[in-house]
């Protein structure tokens, strides 16, 4: 049972939210897939976007468009896996059910409005600094454009990114959706200019006022690019001597590539990083783009220029802080070679404490059962490893039409919420087997962890007992 660790995107795009929180997902998994079994789960009502998604990610899940896909997602996950969640309404209390399944959890973030539980929290802007965040003390920030998620096709372009000094070809984009259709307002006003002898227009499958836009495209200078991929975007773009685009992700790609641009903001998520773009580039800053005034606005190169404020090293960067956040668990049944670290494992004072029989194990003694046990159908035995070390014991044992369940972690990797995924996958890994029992688990009223970890993996209160006189919980799985 081991493979590449596997990570799992969830995103959403719209007409109404636009394309932007898959589409800087789908960037990172670009980044990522070498190493990384990686899945997009997604509740996408944008079709283009599927063959896109599906020419990065091993798998593409869909999920139902109503409120049910908060439940169905998390109901998907093993515990095991890298989540990457990119959305505002991924709450503290969604995470923390993600958390408690066990798994690593990442989330894209861009406005630090939420108290954070994850591992990693990438935000590639740089006005949001550690301080503006709320955050679990192991939480790690990845601020700023060293991690930028940007598409491949554009981090490689930038040393490829020659402009000339002229305005006569434009580039116009803002998003795929363009919910405010910023796009028709701005084409309306470059036609007006005799300068302008090409207008390059991006939009996406889901712009809703393409009708409009054909319209205006009767004039010969427009030039309509629809549904574009990374590449061909590229292309656009070195074909333009200047942008007109939102401060979001289409800027990052444009100053990728060394396109002088103008540019403000049109939803509140984009003021923050409108307000660091002005100070850098106060002649190309027009504010308030449903709000502008047109009227002796030049709309070409005038004082713009590039910005030379991404670097080609953020896959890198990105690809290290995920191989540091991954473990590869791996799950086997137990040999007489473990013999030895089964013993010192069983020895241990805190293992010794919380079981039922607190005496030390004589080693002659654990030999002779422990030969017994890993040669007994009877028994079942699941080493546990973590990064190819022994790391903990999940054991069955077959007791009148139940198995009861118990299991032990290597003081080195204690602390990091192994358990209930050692005991989860030990579970399935146990069933696949062939033995289909419930499972019972007999826990010491007083050993909390183990209880907290026990309902974690998914078990549940059952019955109270005593055994050698100790009052104690018992806890089952039932057969799925």
């Amino acid at each position: 049972m081991g493979s590449k660790k596997t990570i799992i995107f969830r995103a959403d795009a719209s007409s109404e939210i636009g394309m932007g929180h898959v589409i800087r997902s789908l960037a990172l998994a670009d980044m990522l897939k070498s190493e990384f079994n990686c899945i997009f789960a997604t509740r996408l009502f944008i079709p283009s976007l599927r063959s896109q998604i599906l020419d990065v990610c091993d798998e593409l899940v869909d999920l139902p468009i109503d409120d049910a896909h908060f439940d169905i997602f998390v109901s998907m996950l093993k515990g095991d896996e890298i989540i990457v969640l990119d959305n505002y309404f991924f709450d503290t209390n969604y995470q923390r059910k993600i958390k408690d399944l066990g798994c690593k959890l990442v989330c894209i973030d861009d406005i630090a409005d939420r108290h954070f539980v994850a591992d990693l929290v990438i935000n590639h802007s740089p006005v949001i600094l550690e301080k503006d965040y709320s955050k679990e003390s192991y939480t790690r920030l990845l601020l700023g454009f060293k991690y930028i998620l940007l598409r491949k096709e554009f981090l490689l372009g930038q040393n490829n990114a020659v402009k000339n000094n002229d305005s006569k070809i434009a580039f116009v984009c803002f998003g795929g959706a363009d919910p405010a259709n910023l796009t028709c307002r701005f084409v309306e006003e470059l036609l007006s200019k005799s300068h302008i002898k090409k207008i390059n227009v991006v939009v996406g499958e889901a712009f809703k006022y393409f009708e409009e836009l054909s319209f205006i495209s009767l004039d010969k200078r427009i030039v309509i690019h629809k549904n574009v991929n990374s590449k061909k975007l590229v292309q656009v773009i070195n074909d333009s001597d200047f942008g007109i685009v939102p401060c979001s992700g289409i800027l990052l790609e444009c100053l990728a590539l060394a396109l002088p641009v103008l540019t403000g903001y049109y939803i509140d998520n984009q003021k923050k990083i409108a307000q660091y773009f002005f100070e850098k580039l106060p002649d190309c800053y027009l504010g308030d783009l449903r709000k502008i005034n047109f009227k002796n606005l030049n709309l070409g190169i005038s004082n713009c220029k590039p910005l030379d404020i991404i670097d080609s090293c953020s896959n890198i960067r990105l690809n290290n802080e995920f191989k540091n956040t991954s473990d590869i668990i791996e799950y086997r049944k137990a040999i007489y070679e473990d013999v030895d670290v089964i013993f010192n494992w069983s020895n241990d004072n805190i293992v010794r404490l919380q079981s039922f029989n607190s005496e030390p194990i004589i080693y002659e003694n654990h030999i002779k059962w422990f030969k017994n046990k890993v040669n007994d159908s009877e028994s079942f035995f699941v080493i546990c490893s973590v990064n190819k070390r022994p790391a903990g014991l999940v054991r069955f044992s077959k007791d009148a039409g139940s198995s009861v369940i118990g299991v032990l972690i290597d003081e080195k990797f204690r602390g990091r919420g192994l358990a209930p995924i050692f005991l989860r996958n030990s579970v399935k890994f146990y069933r696949e087997s062939g033995d289909d029992q419930i499972i019972l688990a007999y826990i010491k009223k007083d050993n909390k962890a183990s209880v907290i970890s026990f309902e974690k993996a998914g078990f549940k209160y059952f019955d109270e007992s005593q055994v050698n006189n100790e009052p104690c919980y018992i806890y089952n799985i039932d057969v799925e």
